[in-house]
C-alpha cells in the first residue's frame, strides 16, 4: 500500500479514534508530510510502506539536519530545526511505523527505528523586574485593542502559570468569571486555575471584550465558534484566534526592545511564576497541583531556587 495512503489513514486514527489534542495532530500531520515530501524527492515516485528501510530513516535525518525553514510567521528569516525539534519528528514516523504493526501492515519494525536523546532546555526565567517591563511595554502600543490584547497574554502567562497552548485557548467565558477557571490539559485532565484581583486580568479582560464589540472602528467579527480572547487584529487573520507563531512573534519583538540577549520565551513566564511560588514558601505538591503537573518530579526542575536565596539558607547553619 502506498505510504501517503497510509498516513491519511494514521492522522485519521489520532483525530476520531485515540482523540489526540490539536497539537499533537498538528505534529503529526507536519512530520508526515515531511518524510513523504523527502520520500518523493529520493525515488521521484510515491514508495510502497513495505519498501521503507532503515537506510530511508537515517537519510531523513541527514535531510533534516540541512533543511532550512521560514522562521516563526516571517516570510524573510529563516532557521534550522532544533535537535528536539528533528526528535519530535522522527518519533512521530516511529508512531506510524507502530500503528501499522497494530493493523497487521507488513512493513519496517518500529522498534529498529533509533532516537536521539532529547537535549534538556536549561530553565530560563525572568527577574520581577523584566515581568514589569513586558507590562509596561505593551501599555506602549499605539492600537488600544493591541495594547489591552499583548498586556493581559503577558499577565496571564505570569499571574497564573498556563502554558501558551492553554492562554490562546482561553475564552471570555473563562476569565471573567470571579478568579477562577478550568483549563484541559493532555489526556483530557482538567484543573482549576485561580487568580486574584492584583492580578488585573479581569479588569483587563473587561475591557478588551468591550473593544472587540463596541467601537465600530475596532469592532471584531467573530470567524471563530467560541469567543477566543485571543484574536488576530490585522487582516487577513483578523477575527481569527491567534495562533502561536504570532505569539512568538510578539514575544521577539518585546526580548529585542528590552535588550534581553539571553533565550527567554513565553514559557519562561511559567518558570518564572513556579519559582517565585516556591521562593515564597509554597508547597511543591500545591506546585505541583497549580501547575497541571502529572507527576512531582516535573516541578522538581524548579526547586533550582535563586542563588542569593540559596546563599540565605546557609546562614541558617551557624551554631549556638
Amino acid at each position: 500500500m502506498k505510504i501517503n495512503e497510509l498516513m491519511e489513514q494514521f492522522i485519521n486514527y489520532a483525530v476520531h479514534l485515540e482523540r489526540k489534542s490539536k497539537s499533537t495532530t498538528d505534529q503529526y500531520k507536519t512530520a508526515t508530510r515531511r518524510f513523504q515530501s523527502f520520500l518523493e524527492g529520493k525515488y521521484r515516485k510515491i514508495p510502497e510502506v513495505s519498501d521503507i528501510t532503515i537506510a530511508d530513516l537515517i537519510d531523513f535525518w541527514i535531510h533534516l539536519d540541512e533543511l532550512v525553514v521560514h522562521k516563526g510567521t516571517s516570510k524573510k528569516k529563516t532557521t534550522k530545526l532544533s535537535h528536539n525539534t528533528k526528535i519530535a519528528l522522527i518519533t512521530t514516523i516511529k508512531t506510524f511505523f507502530k500503528w501499522c504493526k497494530l493493523c497487521k501492515i507488513s512493513c519496517l519494525d518500529y522498534e529498529m527505528i533509533p532516537v536521539a536523546r532529547q537535549e534538556r532546555n536549561e530553565i530560563c526565567y525572568l527577574s520581577h523586574d523584566e515581568i514589569n517591563n513586558f507590562f509596561n511595554l505593551a501599555k506602549k502600543e499605539k492600537q488600544e485593542t493591541i495594547r489591552l490584547r499583548n498586556e493581559l497574554f503577558f499577565r496571564i502567562a505570569y499571574f497564573t502559570g498556563l502554558r501558551k497552548g492553554e492562554i490562546l485557548n482561553l475564552t471570555f467565558d473563562d476569565i471573567l468569571h470571579q478568579g477562577q477557571f478550568q483549563v484541559v490539559q493532555k489526556f483530557k485532565r482538567k484543573r482549576t486555575v485561580f487568580f486574584d484581583e492584583n492580578s488585573k486580568i479581569r479588569e483587563i479582560a473587561l475591557q478588551l471584550k468591550c473593544l472587540y464589540n463596541l467601537k465600530p472602528k475596532n469592532q471584531i467579527y467573530y470567524h471563530e465558534d467560541k469567543d477566543y480572547v485571543f484574536l488576530c487584529l490585522n487582516d487577513p487573520q483578523r477575527g481569527k484566534k491567534r495562533e502561536r507563531g504570532g505569539a512568538n512573534t510578539v514575544m521577539d519583538k518585546y526580548k529585542k526592545k528590552l535588550g534581553i540577549k539571553r533565550k527567554v520565551t513565553i514559557h519562561s513566564f511559567r518558570h518564572t511564576h513556579a519559582t517565585t511560588l516556591l521562593e515564597r514558601g509554597v508547597d511543591l505538591r500545591q506546585v505541583q497541583i497549580m501547575l497541571g503537573h502529572a507527576t512531582i518530579s516535573s516541578t522538581q526542575v524548579y526547586t533550582h531556587i535563586s542563588e542569593s536565596k540559596l546563599r540565605e539558607a546557609t546562614q541558617l547553619l551557624y551554631l549556638e
